[in-house]
């Protein structure tokens, strides 16, 4: 049976649901790219990073190195760790980083509990000549 609209030709019943299948199609591809976006931003907004600074005492440069070396892989198997990667200065020796990042805050506050950590901590804060000094931070740009 066709249908008839003012002033046009009759359109089947079958091409006005072709058309109303085509257009939802083209409505769902839109909704879908718009959510990969949000859900990619919401991720971002969420991520956590993690910016912690090692200045070793004279003498205390191996020492430091080895106690991040022992706590690195472990971290890296967490469900939460995005990534985690340590580094030294070139500049000054004695001075290390550790920067990771993380699905959210408590997957680090889960981290930081964790027995290897606690031993890290232990391990790391009479060979560095000052406070420990981490930095939780949110991506800007």
């Amino acid at each position: 049976m066709a249908l008839r609209r003012a002033g046009r030709e009759r359109l089947p019943k079958g091409a006005i649901l072709i058309i109303f299948m085509v257009a939802q199609s083209l409505a769902n591809q839109f909704t879908d790219r718009i959510c990969c976006s949000l859900n990619k931003s919401l991720s971002q907004i969420m991520e956590l990073f993690i910016f912690a600074r090692f200045h070793a005492r004279p003498g205390q440069e191996m020492g430091v190195e080895s106690a991040l070396h022992k706590v690195v892989a472990p971290t890296r198997q967490e469900r939460g760790c995005l990534s985690i990667h340590a580094f030294r200065s070139i500049r000054d020796q004695r001075l290390f980083y550790i920067h990771s990042r993380w699905v959210d805050e408590a997957a680090f506050d889960n981290h930081v509990s964790q027995p290897y950590t606690r031993q890290f901590v232990e391990d790391v804060q009479p060979l560095v000549d000052h406070e420990l000094d981490t930095t939780r931070a949110n991506l800007i740009e």
